[in-house]
Parts: structure tokens; sequence; C-alpha cells
């Protein structure tokens, strides 16, 4: 008796577990969204890449990742450094006394800029944030609110107040200034002056 042979027919189709381009995927997913936002953190990325200043994606304007800011009042102009990784900004002040007025904490400070000009600020202390040390230890920073100006965004809003010497710059601007206004190009640095008209809303 001859042994039987199995027939296996023909072989099914290849069926891959993921999507050959899962970026295509996920743009079709999206049809009905923005090209910025089908594309995801790439799509920001590659906007903002070889977009004049000013123009951004969703009317986000786009600036280098050290740019010139403006605090307001005073019309104080600083390097800065804009850092999407913190959350909020922080302004170089050494030795800021404080003091109480009518019943409530103030601090008093001078900021000083690379050209030697300088703005002294009395302002109230909104809370104190507390920052863990490195090597142990807690630092108490008082926190201030702030108008800044970079390019032609204006915001007021909470600034710590710490000793940034061994920081190349003075003014760090983070995330609750940039959220929804600001896209940061890595590729470029003093694009845009600070052109603000006035405080935004």
């Amino acid at each position: 008796m001859q042994p039987r042979v199995p027939s296996w027919g023909p072989a099914p189709p290849l069926s891959l577990p993921y999507p050959a381009c899962p970026l295509a995927a996920a743009g079709a997913k999206r049809r009905g969204a923005p090209l910025w936002r089908r594309l995801g953190g790439l799509g920001v990325a590659l906007l903002a890449l070889g977009t004049p200043a000013g123009q951004g994606a969703a009317g986000m304007e786009v600036l280098g990742w050290v740019e010139t800011a403006m605090l307001e009042p005073g019309n104080l102009k600083l390097r800065a450094k804009l850092d999407s990784g913190a959350r909020h900004s922080s302004l170089h002040v050494v030795d800021p006394e404080e003091f109480t007025r009518n019943g409530q904490p103030w601090v008093r400070f001078t900021v000083t800029n690379r050209e030697g000009e300088f703005a002294t600020y009395e302002r109230p202390v909104v809370r104190t944030a507390r920052i863990k040390r490195l090597g142990g230890g807690v630092t108490l920073r008082p926190v201030v609110r702030l108008g800044i100006c970079v390019g032609t965004v204006f915001k007021e809003v909470e600034v710590n107040l710490e000793d940034r010497t061994r920081f190349l710059y003075k003014l760090l601007v983070g995330r609750s200034f940039l959220k929804g206004s600001v896209l940061i190009d890595a590729g470029r640095s003093l694009s845009a002056p600070p052109t603000c008209k006035g405080p935004g809303p």
C-alpha cells in the first residue's frame, strides 16, 4: 500500500502582526484631523523645520531654543532658554528680600542683564516652591507672577526666583508660558526679538 501524501493546497497570504507603515496607519485613523495632528509629534517637528519664524502649526509661533525675552513691567531684555521640560519659568535672582505688605508676603529683587541694565521689582509672593536638592535637603524658592514677552507672545506666568549663577541663561521659560502658543525649533536661536505691544488676555 502506498503511503498517502497530504495535499496542503496553496499557501495562505502572509499576514503581518503590524502595519508596514505605522505612521500611515495612524494617519488613516485620523483622516478628519489636521495634518500636524495626524502625524503626531513627528509631524510637529517636520512642520516646524523649514518654517519661517512666527508661522507655526495651528497658529502657534515657532521660536528658537534661545531667544531674547522681555520682562514686564520694566521692559528689561534678557537672553532666555525655552525649555519644554520645565513646568514653570525660573529667573536668576540673588538675595531676594522678603517683607510683609498689608499682611501679605512680598519680595523685592533686582534683575540685571548682560549689558548691565537692571530693574528692581516688588511683587507679591503667590506661593513658595519646595525644590529637592540632588545631594539631599530642600530649597525654598519664592514664586511671583511676572509678564514675559518672547517673539510676539505675552503672558503673565508664575516665575521661580532662584540663583542661576551656574547656568548660562538668566531666564528659563517653561511650559506654563509655552503651552498652546509656542513651538520650539532646536535648530534656531535668537530668531525673533520681543515685539509684544502690551499684556495679552
